[in-house]
């Protein structure tokens, strides 16, 4: 993954200790989308004691624009609303695919606008059925 792609995406490191961290860690739940044999989308629920699941995709730069970041949304959407939990996710207003993504899922709620044109966005707790990819 090209160092310019992880512009807005920083809730862990991505040396091997780091990486592993979070592989083992009861915290994180993560997810790989792989195209033929290749990591093509990375994608986590960051668990919080308080009963929310913060979201964090990573869609490699050769997947963009192809429909992967709205279906994983949609998944980690539903994954968090199995487990009872309130999904969140931290959004910069320059990351302007993330945004679309997130709002190609549901309407969701601007909870906080938080430093560094950041915003928390929480998504409505409502009954979805799981999502389909459809490329």
């Amino acid at each position: 993954m090209p160092e310019s792609h992880l512009a807005y995406f920083h809730p862990h490191g991505f040396d091997r200790a780091d990486l592993t961290a979070v592989l083992r860690s009861r915290s994180f739940m993560t997810y790989g989308l792989f195209v033929e044999d290749a990591l093509a989308a990375y994608a986590l629920l960051k668990l919080a004691p308080t009963g929310s699941a913060f979201i964090g995709l990573l869609v490699g730069p050769e997947h963009t624009g192809k429909g992967l970041g709205r279906f994983i949304v949609a998944y980690l959407y539903w994954q968090a609303s199995l487990a009872g939990l309130r999904t969140r996710s931290t959004i910069s207003l320059h990351n302007a695919a993330s945004l679309r993504s997130h709002q190609a899922v549901a309407d969701f709620v601007v909870i906080a606008e938080l430093p560094g044109d950041y915003l928390m966005i929480e998504f409505p707790r409502v009954g979805r059925g799981r999502p389909v990819l459809g490329l």
